[in-house]
């Protein structure tokens, strides 16, 4: 997703019950931040206008059944696209 300036990049978690992952805060670990960090290079590659863009990347904790203010919504990135801080 994009707003004028800047990329937002959101990993979604939804989730029944807590659980051990608190909902699914605890899934974003280093294996899967690498994994991410792969899907996004690729896909600016193909999008290179984007490149001097800052990211922002958030992680959206969905409680399921979905229903009014279940959504939680963590940042987990502010950088600029050219670092390696992802």
């Amino acid at each position: 997703m994009s707003k004028p300036g800047r990329l937002l990049l959101v990993e979604v978690k939804a989730r029944r019950q807590a659980g051990f992952d608190a909902w699914g805060a605890a899934s974003l670990e280093d294996r899967k931040r690498r994994c991410l960090k792969r899907t996004f290079t690729c896909w600016l590659s193909q999008h290179a206008d984007y490149q001097p863009y800052p990211v922002r990347m958030v992680l959206a904790l969905v409680r399921l059944p979905l229903s009014r203010q279940q959504v939680r919504w963590l940042p987990v990135l502010d950088t600029t696209v050219g670092t390696d801080g992802f």
